[in-house]
């Protein structure tokens, strides 16, 4: 499946779950992976929260605020902004999680809001590419104000061109009071 998004707002939406804007994934096994792409677009607002009725203590994604990709999903974003956007779990601005490419460029990713890590982009297992971008004035409950990234499975996240700038942690002396 092809997805294509130019010259969009996508605000103001809210999810007990994955993608609080955009929520990405492959259909099923052995189906082509999604491709995506997203330009010159406004992801603004949006909310990946915690659901309420759940019982205590169990298991809530609450990810990806602004957008959510994973399960082999090749998404390019390009002349896009990601702002406002919150997670009560991870990636306020955007989670790629075990998706297939990403490739953020040109883009500004900021003042997005997270209860752990990430708050601008958490990236786990997978590839990224991520330039001439501004990411600034996200925040993380834990750790990564601006990104998080790791992997168990040997991805590759590549960051050229990009301005990082003042982002919080409260694991980070800076934290904002």
């Amino acid at each position: 499946m092809t997805l294509v998004v130019e010259d969009s707002d996508v605000n103001f939406n809210r999810t007990y779950g994955k993608g609080g804007g955009v929520y990405l994934t492959e259909l099923g096994i052995g189906s082509a992976p999604h491709v995506t792409s997203i330009s010159g677009s406004y992801l603004l607002d949006n909310t990946a929260a915690y659901d309420p009725l759940a019982p205590p203590y169990a298991p809530s994604e609450a990810s990806g605020g602004g957008l959510w990709a994973g399960a082999g999903a090749d998404v390019t974003i390009t002349q896009t902004t990601l702002t406002g956007n919150r997670a009560d779990r991870v990636g306020g601005g955007l989670v790629a999680q075990e998706a297939g490419l990403l490739t953020l460029q040109d883009s500004t990713v900021s003042f997005n809001t997270t209860g752990q890590h990430g708050g601008g982009a958490y990236l786990v297992n997978a590839d990224a590419d991520l330039i001439q971008n501004t990411i600034y004035g996200n925040a993380a409950g834990h750790n990564g104000g601006g990104i998080v990234a790791y992997s168990f499975l040997q991805n590759k996240v590549t960051i050229s061109h990009s301005s990082i700038r003042p982002a919080w942690c409260k694991s980070c002396p800076e934290w904002p009071s």
